[in-house]
């Protein structure tokens, strides 16, 4: 099995003589204050690693340099589930300063329309998950409860119950 990881640098290359693991190095901005520094390289911030998620790819699957958006919907519907509106917020702004410095002007604004949506203040149809659809509807979702009870379901339906009938007739037992 190959893994893949996806560098930014100022130049492009494709590493593959590393048993395992290909390195696609790609030309892109330089490392930003909100970047994290770990032993002279750089690893993305969360706001980056989002916008760059939102940049359009041509290849699919493991050869992607980004996530689904379905992945990303779901960590912003956690966000505003766990820490609230106001967090969903501040987050917006800081991803507004980053796209800024990196000149993602158009991948900010894809994000802004998922979280927008999730805000309900703006229409809900760019929206890929169920559960996030629900929240931006005021619907309550609990995807976790769906995943447990079709577990559940599965488990069950082809399963044979014996039908037991109540012998407690009378009116005391009722």
């Amino acid at each position: 099995m190959n893994v893949n990881f996806f560098l930014t640098y100022n130049f492009r290359k494709k590493i593959s003589d590393l048993p395992g693991i290909t390195l696609n190095i790609n030309e892109g901005p330089k490392a930003i204050e909100d970047d994290i520094h770990l032993n002279g390289i750089y690893i993305a911030s969360e706001y980056r690693w989002m916008l760059e998620c939102m940049q359009i790819s041509k290849r699919k699957g493991e050869l992607s340099k980004v996530l689904p958006i379905s992945f990303i919907e779901n960590l912003l519907e956690k966000m505003i589930l766990i820490q609230g509106e106001d967090k969903l917020n501040e987050f917006r702004d800081k991803l507004r300063q980053v796209s800024v410095l990196l000149n993602m002007p158009i991948e900010f604004d894809k994000l802004n329309r998922i979280i927008s949506a999730l805000m309900a203040t703006h229409n809900v149809n760019v929206l890929t998950n169920e559960s996030s659809k629900a929240i931006a509807t005021g619907v309550p979702f609990d995807a976790a409860r769906v995943e447990l009870f079709s577990i559940l379901f599965d488990a069950l339906k082809d399963h044979f119950f014996i039908e037991r009938t109540n012998k407690n007739t009378d009116e005391a037992s009722l």
